[in-house]
């Protein structure tokens, strides 16, 4: 039996497998395009691989998988047409859908997010979806735990589908998995996913809050390596979305950054308050206020500036910056009222005519204010004044850029924390982090460092003009990199900081740097030392391509490897950084020389430390890796 049924039929011939690749492949199933030939519509077909199908675990799976997903009917979750096997291929049909989140969010247009609408759209539907299978009494203690972009599928009328229902461990399926397994994405997991921990569905919840924070910004919260980013799930707080796109609107956040609390007991409680708090930011977004207020506040007119105090007013045209704590408070057009009297206003004539006089000035007020808008009523504010050495430097506040250049200045409000960049041609950028602490002036000044190319040869200065002040025989260094982080070495020593940094008292003359990072070529560079003087190193770090060597499939082996507990990151000695998480069955090529194969996971080591496995063209083989906490 061959995985790959390109052109195939299932079903007595009521499907066929239609395209010249798959749709997509995980670690034991394919999913491909097909045609139900009495319908004549397009469905997607999936497969479970053959390695798989020996396995009578994973068959139960697969077959649980489609059992699951039949029970439901809600506009937002995949429907299965179909399922059975035939010839020892195990597969069902699922509706068929043209796109994913995952496609969606690798656009051009959306590396920095999605639209703030299409984003509520797509948040609604998944929230829609899970308070339905939350609430499903067929399957109980419902957990998707698998919750991802590429899971995530458009329908033509571009409503999201959430889909892939393979890891899903319900009450009547307890026996079919393994005890305290870990299974999941690392970048999407929950806290208590990764430390093996019971779940239940607010683990789906800080999924979906990852999702949620990726489509709001174009990225998610944490990257790296597999299990650097399980040590960030679990000890470290999400990043909130301002410092990425700073008109971010503070109701968005708020609800991005509940969903990814730590202590699953802070987030949303149920899929329905999750709604509720979308239902209550489309109605406030289309009512004009809070989800339209951003970090930036104007007044909105110049009247209303000049109302201000004149401390706190900002600049003309300039935006007053805010933090996700400051909420601006308006006036309300009801805040009147009337006090008592002891006695009938007609026994009080004075008070009679005072009374007519007061109900005239508030409709006269209350129609004023119904005409014309109330501008916000802003606190008082500091003054940020920046000047760069040369000038003309663009500005980026809290990694966005502003429409100003050197010498200038902006109102922003006390508790505010702010990093400010001063970016200019052929300069060094200067980045200096400031916080608010109350309403004053503040002076900023950027002495600019030109760029040190390595082709530039740098002057030195004749011996005889340095004095005999042991400081002058000294300089400093500057060095940053792209990416940073990057490990430092002077003359073969390597150093405690990491880049970027200043290596500050250098003896003057020739000195050798190195700079070293995991999975990039080391990068090295000799320079002069200039007495009493800063000099500037930036470099552009490559990255070493490894692969899986290229090769035609008649050269190809099979491995499938598993793990006790389920879910590790497969690593192949001297191939691939890694290859995957477990379960999975990949291809290799042939070769005499032994593939030396281990699996690595968050606060666990490999008993078996690594195996060894020789792949012959057309082979097959499976290797199960034993797992132990650490203590």
């Amino acid at each position: 039996m061959a995985d790959n049924l390109l052109g195939s039929e299932l079903g007595n011939g009521r499907f066929k497998i239609i395209g010249d690749r798959p749709l997509g492949k995980g670690g034991f199933a394919t999913v491909y395009l097909g045609i139900q030939r009495p319908l004549n519509r397009k469905v997607a077909i999936k497969v479970l691989a053959t390695s798989a199908a020996e396995d009578e675990e994973l068959v139960k799976r697969f077959i649980r998988e489609a059992r699951v997903m039949a029970m439901f009917d809600h506009p937002n979750i995949i429907k299965v047409i179909d399922s059975g096997s035939e010839n020892g291929i195990h597969y069902f049909v699922m509706n068929y859908m043209p796109t994913s989140l995952r496609t969606i969010l690798q656009l051009p247009e959306n590396k920095n997010g999605l639209r703030l609408d299409h984003w509520l759209k797509i948040a609604k539907d998944l929230a829609s979806a899970l308070n339905y299978i939350y609430h499903h009494s067929t399957v109980k203690e419902f957990v998707h735990r698998d919750i991802k972009p590429g899971n995530i599928m458009f329908d033509e009328s571009d409503n999201a589908i959430l889909t892939d229902f393979g890891l899903v461990k319900g009450e009547q399926f307890s026996q079919l998995t393994l005890k305290d397994t870990v299974m999941g994405t690392p970048k999407y997991m929950s806290p208590e996913q990764v430390k093996g921990e019971k779940l239940d569905h607010r683990s789906d919840l800080y999924s979906l809050g990852v999702v949620l924070f990726e489509m709001l910004v174009g990225r998610p919260p944490f990257i790296g390596e597999p299990l650097t980013i399980c040590h960030k799930q679990v000890a470290e707080f999400p990043p909130p979305p301002h410092e990425f796109k700073a008109q971010i609107p503070l109701r968005f956040e708020q609800i991005v950054l509940k969903l990814l609390e730590k202590n699953s007991a802070k987030r949303f409680q149920t899929a329905e308050e999750l709604l509720e708090a979308l239902e209550d930011l489309e109605t406030v977004s289309r009512s004009g206020h809070s989800s339209r207020k951003t970090r930036l506040m104007v007044p909105k007119t110049e009247a209303d500036a000049a109302n201000l105090p004149e401390e706190s007013a900002p600049s003309k045209m300039q935006p007053t910056f805010r933090s996700p704590k400051h909420v601006e408070k308006t006036r309300s057009y009801n805040d009147f009222s009337t006090e008592k009297t002891s006695r009938p206003f007609y026994q009080n004539s004075f008070f009679l005519w005072s009374t007519i006089l007061i109900l005239m000035g508030l409709i006269s007020v209350t129609a004023y204010k119904l005409l014309i808008p109330e501008a916000p009523v802003v606190a008082e504010s500091a003054l940020v004044k920046m000047v760069s050495i040369p000038p003309e430097a663009s500005i980026r506040i809290n990694n966005s850029s502003i429409n100003q250049t050197t010498p200038t200045e902006f109102a922003v409000l006390p508790g505010d924390s702010l990093k400010i960049e001063f970016i200019l041609q052929n300069f060094q950028p200067y980045i200096q982090k400031i916080f608010i602490a109350k309403a004053e002036t503040i002076h900023i000044k950027a002495e600019l460092q030109p760029l040190v190319t390595q082709n530039e040869e740098i002057p030195t200065q004749p011996t005889e003009n340095i004095t005999g002040d042991p400081k002058i025989l000294t300089g400093n260094l500057h060095i940053i990199s792209k990416p940073s982080g990057a490990n430092i070495f002077q003359d073969g020593k390597k150093l405690a900081q990491k880049t970027p940094a200043t290596l500050k008292d250098l003896p003057a003359g020739e000195t050798k740097i190195r700079l070293e990072l995991a999975g990039y070529e080391a990068w090295t560079q000799s320079i002069v030392i200039q007495p009493a003087k800063t000099d500037n190193i930036s470099a552009t770090l490559t990255k070493i391509k490894k692969s899986v060597p290229e090769t035609t499939p008649n050269t190809m082996g099979e491995v499938s490897i598993v793990s006790i507990p389920t879910w590790g990151v497969i690593y192949i000695e001297g191939v691939t950084d890694s290859m995957g998480t477990t379960p999975m069955a990949f291809k290799l090529a042939a070769r005499d020389q032994p593939y030396r194969i281990t699996i690595k996971r968050f606060n666990h080591e490999v008993i078996e430390g690594f195996q060894e496995v020789v792949v012959t063209p057309g082979s097959s083989q499976h290797l199960t890796f034993n797992l132990k906490e650490k203590k």
